[in-house]
């Protein structure tokens, strides 16, 4: 039903968009002005069958996904239609509709995780860890260390997107391991491997959280998974194992990171862009858009 609605007001909204161009210089609606419609509607579900491509996009449609992608057109509509009509009105006029376009690149593009994992169901993988594994069992927590860097969990039976530490804490005593790492190595069973495959390495920085979320390409329900701990080595420094984590979440929703160092670097190269844009553009000339 939400995809429905939503299939619906994306092409409502795609098609006001697309007409604004010749309304604001009082000209008859055109096949130009219905191809940037159909155009501007396409390109927002393709968008979208990317962004969701895990687990799909028809899987837990409901009220957020509608408002996510109507939103999306009209963003996309609205920076379209202004740069069609004031395109060639010069910097003023452009700049704002810049800085919008950065704006919606910023929360639409460089959020595509937030937006990707909002539907997913986290549950907690060590609900599933193998009792005869031998690691540091405290009051809640979990501890690895140079002799227990095994962790296996059985009896999934539900499909894994993503892993993240929960309350990730080193406890290696060396000042200089402040910002030590350790590498998993991940094995599993999935519905197209039966057998224990390896599906990559998982490099955790203990003091940088972005690194303690990974996603994975796993088929269908996971039967069983394995992380195997080794503490990073260079020619320069070698670090043990030797940490405490509360749990690892399965299929972690993403927070919204909202980067305002993002937004300036994206809003100056768009800039560079329109500054560099050939004389005789589209948008410098006075050619019909």
């Amino acid at each position: 039903m939400f995809i429905i609605i939503t299939l619906l007001l994306t092409v409502l909204v795609s098609g006001i968009f697309g007409t604004v161009p010749a309304v604001v210089s009082h000209r008859r609606v055109s096949r130009r002005d219905a191809a940037w419609a159909a155009g501007l509607w396409l390109a927002v579900w393709v968008f979208a069958l990317c962004a969701y491509h895990r687990p799909g996009l028809t899987v837990g449609f409901h009220a957020f996904r509608l408002v996510a992608l109507t939103a999306m057109t009209g963003w996309a509509g609205l920076v379209t239609a202004g740069l069609r009509s004031l395109g060639r009105k010069g910097l003023k006029a452009v700049v704002p509709l810049l800085a919008v376009t950065a704006l919606g690149l910023e929360v639409f593009v460089g959020n595509v995780a937030y937006f990707n994992t909002h539907s997913y169901t986290p549950f907690q993988l060590v609900d599933y860890l193998d009792d005869n594994i031998n690691v540091g069992r405290g009051v809640g927590t979990i501890s690895l260390d140079e002799g227990r860097t095994y962790l296996r969990f059985l009896d999934i039976d539900q499909p894994i997107y993503n892993l993240r530490f929960d309350g990730l804490v080193s406890d290696d005593t060396e000042p200089l391991h402040a910002d030590s790492a350790v590498i998993f190595t991940i094995e599993g069973t999935d519905a197209a491997n039966t057998e224990l495959t390896r599906f990559g390495s998982w490099q955790v920085g203990l003091q940088a959280p972005r690194t303690q979320v990974i996603s994975l390409d796993l088929t269908g329900s996971v039967g069983m998974l394995t992380l195997t701990a080794a503490g990073y080595s260079s020619t320069y420094a070698q670090f043990p194992v030797a940490l405490t984590f509360r749990g690892i979440t399965a299929n972690a929703p993403r927070a919204l990171d909202f980067s305002i160092l993002r937004f300036c670097a994206i809003f100056l190269a768009l800039l560079a862009v329109y500054g560099l844009r050939p004389a005789s553009g589209p948008l410098a000339g006075g050619q019909r858009l």
